[in-house]
């Protein structure tokens, strides 16, 4: 597991830029994205074992990035504040993912845009949205061998996309959302939540001790002692994810 998970930026808060997109880049290539997603050497998502199982024709012919981009998108969305910036950052995110994005991105946009309007009158803006994101996820899911590791898997990773949004409320209620569909319990999210905060919480501390004036010998011993806290989180992660049984 790569535990390079040191920070510039501090997380947003509620009345800030709620998609930092250095700070996601640096989520998805650390630990808490990529100990348990879809490949190194772009991205490792929920389903893993789908493109390790299925044959290569039916890998071309399902892009699982591109779905998750969208639910990247569905997120970025949800408030209805979307800027300009807060679009290109997305542009920058997707690239980084997905070699192929600037061929498509611009179409699923557009497509998510369209469908949101079209289903806002009879669910209002955050239910369309909702309705966008399960059939995503339906999507997703729905392909060959999905276990319940690659569900909990797509479910803290959409987690973790809100959380570097700012997990406001309407971001809360798409996660809890995506849980239902992917057939996880509240439970399980919670906890999910809970460890998120947790690792957050360490990594605020160790980004104020590099601001400290203090001897490195005095606040070395501290470093090493979050270090290991910090991992100890990690691996519980994992453990929760890679677990068979739990979160139905």
């Amino acid at each position: 597991m790569d535990n390079n998970s040191n920070v510039d930026k501090e997380k947003p808060s509620e009345s800030g830029q709620k998609f930092d997109a250095s700070k996601t880049m640096e989520q998805l290539k650390n630990g808490l994205m990529n100990g348990w997603n879809k490949a190194g050497e772009a991205f490792r998502n929920a389903v893993k074992s789908i493109n390790d199982k299925v044959n290569p024709v039916e890998v071309i012919e399902y892009n699982a990035k591109r779905d998750f981009l969208k639910l990247i998108y569905c997120l970025i969305i949800a408030d209805k504040e979307v800027t300009d910036n807060e679009k290109a950052e997305f542009v920058s995110i997707g690239a980084e993912l997905d070699p192929d994005f600037n061929d498509y991105y611009e179409q699923d946009q557009l497509r998510i845009d369209e469908l949101v309007r079209e289903n806002e009158k009879d669910f209002g803006y955050l239910g369309s949205i909702k309705v966008t994101m399960g059939n995503i996820i339906a999507e997703i899911i729905k392909q060959p061998d999905v276990t319940i590791q690659d569900r909990k898997v797509l479910l803290w990773d959409i987690l973790v996309m809100a959380e570097v949004g700012g997990y406001k409320s309407e971001e809360k209620e798409l996660v809890k959302y995506a849980a239902s569909k992917v057939k996880i319990s509240e439970t399980l999210l919670s906890e999910m939540v809970n460890y998120y905060d947790a690792i957050e919480e360490i990594n605020s501390e160790l980004e104020e001790l590099k601001k400290s004036p203090r001897p490195f010998n005095d606040i070395y011993p501290i470093f090493e002692k979050l270090g290991d806290r910090k991992s100890v989180m990690e691996e519980a992660v994992a453990e929760l994810l890679k677990d068979k049984e739990g979160g139905m």
